[in-house]
C-alpha cells in the first residue's frame, strides 16, 4: 500500500522532533514502601514570544491524593466507586517537599480541587529564549492498579506520567488539563539524564537507553541518557516479565501475556514484521527502543478479543497476539512521534491507527472472519455475525452505537465522549472515515 496524499496530510503534524526542555532525575525507590524519592532538576526554556512571570507544572500521580479532584469527579460521573472507597495509601499522591532555583526557594501553590496543576512563580520574569533551572525535591506514594493498569501491584511499580512536568504553552495560553485517567497527557520531548536506584533483585525496562548499571551492598543504579524522547514510561518488576526483540527496524520490548507466551522465533518474526509495515507507512522511528506493555494493550484492548476465556482460541496461531502487539505498537509509535492536543484531537491518531489495523489485517490475514472458527459451528452459524469479516466489525459496532442514539461527533473532546465511544465507536468511525477518504481518492 502507498502513501496517499490525505494520509501523509495528517504525518506533517509532528514537523520534528526536538526538545524544548532538558531534566536530570535522581529517584530512590523505596520498593517495601511503594514510594520513590525524586530529586529533579528541569531546565525550563521559554521557546514562547511572550514574557512569562509563572511556569505551570503537570503532577497527575498527585490527582489520586484528592477525591474531589478532576480525576474523583469523573470516576463519581461514571459510578465508579472504588476509588472513593480506597484509602489514602491506596490513591498515593506527591509529597512536594521543595522547588527551588539558584538556591532560593521559590513560591508555588495547586490549583483548589486541581491538585495535580503546580504554578510556580518566578521573582523574575522569564524573556523569550531565556532559560531557568528548577529543582524539585518530592516523594511519591504511588498508587495501587486498583484504578487502571499502571501503578503499584505485588511489588512491581508500572509508571506513566510519573515524574513532575512542565505544561505546554500553546497560542498565549498554558494547556492546564488535569488527568481524567484519559491517558492524554500533551507529549513533548525532552533531554533527560535518569539514575534508578533500586533493590538488585528487580528487572528496570524502558524505551529510554542504558548507559552503565552499577551493584553494590544488595542495590543497584541504572543510569538512562536520551536526547528529545516523548516516552518515559517506567516498568520496574521483581522479574524480568518482557520479552526483548531486535529487529532492522529497533527494538522491541512487550511484555502483553499472548506474546509472551508465543514461541521465541514466532514472536521475532511477528514484531520484525509489525515493525517493518510501520517502517513502510509512517517512516522510521526516531528511537532506538519502543515498548508495548500489557498495561498499555489494557487500556484500550481489542474489542471481543479481549471477552474470550484463554481456553478458546477461534483464531489462527498467532493472530491474536499478533493483532493484540501490533494496536499497542502503532499506538505508541504515534504517540511519540506526531505531537498533537490528544484531548481535543485524539481522533486524528485514532484514524491513522485504526486504518493501519484494517490494512495490516487484510495484507496478513484476509480471509479471517469475526468470529473465526466459531462462524462454522452450526450454532451460530446462522448468525449475521458468524458471516462478517474481521474488519466489518468497525461498521456493525459503529452502526449500534448509532441505533442506539449514542454517537458523538469525533471532534467531540476527550472528556465529554461516553466511556464505550471514547476506546471503541468514536475511533472506529475515525478510521473508516480514512478508509472511505481512500476509496474516494483512488476513484478520483
Amino acid at each position: 500500500m502507498k502513501k496517499t496524499l490525505f494520509y501523509i496530510s495528517f504525518l506533517f503534524i509532528s514537523c520534528g522532533i526536538y526538545a524544548q526542555h532538558k531534566m536530570s532525575v535522581d529517584a530512590s525507590v523505596l520498593a517495601n514502601e511503594k514510594r520513590i524519592e525524586i530529586q529533579q532538576v528541569l531546565v525550563f526554556k521559554n521557546t514562547t514570544s511572550q514574557v512569562l512571570s509563572e511556569i505551570w507544572l503537570y503532577d497527575w500521580i498527585n490527582a489520586y491524593s484528592e477525591k474531589r479532584s478532576e480525576l474523583g469527579k469523573r470516576y463519581a460521573q461514571e459510578y465508579q466507586r472504588r476509588f472513593h472507597f480506597a484509602s489514602d495509601e491506596e490513591r498515593g499522591g506527591t509529597t512536594l517537599h521543595s522547588i527551588e532555583s539558584e538556591d532560593q526557594k521559590i513560591n508555588w501553590n495547586r490549583p483548589q480541587k486541581q491538585p495535580d496543576l503546580i504554578q510556580v512563580n518566578l521573582e523574575k520574569p522569564l524573556q523569550p529564549d531565556e532559560e531557568i533551572k528548577i529543582d524539585l525535591n518530592y516523594l511519591l506514594n504511588i498508587p495501587t492498579t486498583r484504578f487502571n493498569s499502571f501503578g503499584y501491584e505485588d511489588g512491581n511499580f508500572l509508571l506513566k506520567y510519573w515524574l513532575i512536568l512542565p505544561a505546554i504553552y500553546e497560542d498565549g495560553n498554558w494547556v492546564l488539563y488535569s488527568d481524567k485517567e484519559l491517558f492524554d497527557m500533551p507529549k513533548q520531548a525532552f533531554d533527560i539524564d535518569l539514575k534508578i536506584k533500586i533493590d538488585s533483585n528487580y528487572q528496570v525496562t524502558s524505551a529510554l537507553d542504558i548507559i552503565n548499571e552499577t551493584e553494590d551492598n544488595q542495590k543497584k543504579t541504572v543510569y538512562f541518557k536520551n536526547e528529545s524522547i516523548a516516552q518515559l514510561d517506567l516498568y520496574l518488576t521483581k522479574y524480568d516479565s518482557f520479552e526483548t526483540i531486535i529487529t532492522d527496524y529497533g527494538t522491541l520490548s512487550t511484555n502483553i501475556s499472548s506474546c509472551v507466551k508465543l514461541n521465541p522465533t514466532i514472536l521475532a518474526i511477528v514484531s520484525d514484521r509489525i515493525l517493518s509495515y510501520l517502517n513502510q507507512e509512517l517512516g522510521p522511528y526516531p528511537y532506538d527502543r519502543i515498548v508495548a506493555s500489557e498495561s498499555d494493550y489494557q487500556l484500550a484492548p481489542i474489542y471481543g478479543l479481549n471477552q474470550l476465556p484463554s481456553f478458546i482460541r477461534p483464531f489462527p496461531d498467532g493472530f491474536q497476539s499478533d493483532i493484540s502487539l501490533f494496536k499497542t505498537v502503532t499506538k505508541n509509535y504515534l504517540k511519540n512521534t506526531i505531537f498533537i492536543n490528544n484531548r481535543k484531537d485524539q481522533w486524528m491518531l485514532d484514524a491513522i491507527q485504526i486504518y493501519l489495523m484494517m490494512d495490516y489485517v487484510d495484507k496478513f490475514y484476509p480471509d479471517t472472519k469475526l468470529m473465526g472458527s466459531i462462524s462454522s459451528f452450526p450454532v451460530v452459524k446462522w448468525s449475521h455475525a458468524a458471516s462478517l469479516d474481521f474488519n466489518q466489525q468497525y461498521d456493525f459496532l459503529l452502526e449500534t452505537m448509532t441505533r442506539q442514539n449514542l454517537d458523538q461527533t469525533l471532534t467531540t473532546s476527550q472528556d465529554s465522549l461516553l466511556r464505550f465511544n471514547k476506546k471503541i465507536a468514536n475511533p472506529y468511525k475515525a478510521g473508516l472515515s480514512f478508509k472511505y477518504l481512500e476509496t474516494y481518492s483512488s476513484a478520483d
